[in-house]
Order: structure tokens, then C-alpha cells, then sequence
């Protein structure tokens, strides 16, 4: 329900859950979250602070020029996008099972 003011120009955003991929966000925002998604803006032009939302958030990104990839923690796939697509990323459903191997 909130919008974040207007374009920003960088070299992309890291989306990321405490679930491993809070370290891509401490090596943006040089913090930590423990609750939520955490949400870094990569060599944004105008220097931005990190945020942190709730789980529940929906996050969507416009790209509103040029072209872009899209990359998940641990999968070698690239999704491409366009000026103009729009990528939405909130909680899934499905729960994720973690092993622990002795």
C-alpha cells in the first residue's frame, strides 16, 4: 500500500527472507533483520536505506526502462525482463523443510 517515491536508478534490488538470503541484504545495507523480508537497493543512485517489511508484504518492482535479469538464491536460471513488466514477490504458500545432518 505504500509507494516508494517515484524512479530509482541503480544496479538492482535484493528481496531477501532471513532464511539465507539476509546476507545478501547485510552486504548491501551492512545490517541485519532477524523478522520479515528485507528489501536493498544495489548502488542506487541518491543513496537509499535498506527496508524491512513484514512477511506478509507484497512487494512489486516495475521495471520502467531499459532491460533486466531476475535471479534466485541458488538456481543458475535468469528470468529476463522488459520495460514496462512487473515482478511481484510474497510469501508462498508451501512451507520449507530444513535437515540437519549429524
Amino acid at each position: 500500500g505504500k509507494d516508494l517515491d517515484g524512479t530509482m536508478i541503480g544496479d538492482g534490488i535484493v528481496i531477501a527472507s532471513p532464511f539465507g538470503g539476509e546476507a545478501y541484504y547485510k552486504a548491501i545495507t551492512g545490517r541485519s533483520f532477524r523478522n520479515g523480508l528485507g528489501i536493498a537497493f544495489n548502488n542506487v543512485e541518491g543513496k537509499r536505506k535498506g527496508l524491512v517489511v513484514g512477511e506478509n508484504a507484497k512487494i512489486a518492482v516495475t521495471l520502467k526502462r531499459g532491460h533486466a535479469l531476475v535471479s534466485f538464491d541458488n538456481d543458475p536460471k535468469m528470468v529476463p525482463v522488459r520495460k514496462g513488466d512487473r515482478i511481484v514477490v510474497k510469501k508462498a504458500r508451501e512451507r520449507a523443510s530444513i535437515l540437519r545432518l549429524r
